[in-house]
């Protein structure tokens, strides 16, 4: 599980630093970085044998991203 949660924060390090990189919009790089989060929090979820139900933070997080 470590080497998951290692693998999964290096591919979101690096989406982050092409998004800069390549100059993208302050709410774009925010809506990659909430979903990916949430996303991670969603295996995590599934991990620990569902403690809480991520689908309604992500639907909350879209809402309020006007998206």
């Amino acid at each position: 599980m470590i080497r998951y949660m290692l693998l999964i924060s290096g591919g979101l390090l690096i989406g982050l630093v092409y998004m800069i990189g390549s100059r993208k919009p302050m709410k774009e790089i925010a809506v990659y970085l909430v979903l990916s989060l949430l996303a991670l929090a969603s295996w995590f979820d599934i991990f620990a044998g569902h403690l809480f139900n991520p689908n309604r933070w992500i639907g909350w997080a879209i809402t309020w991203m006007g998206l």
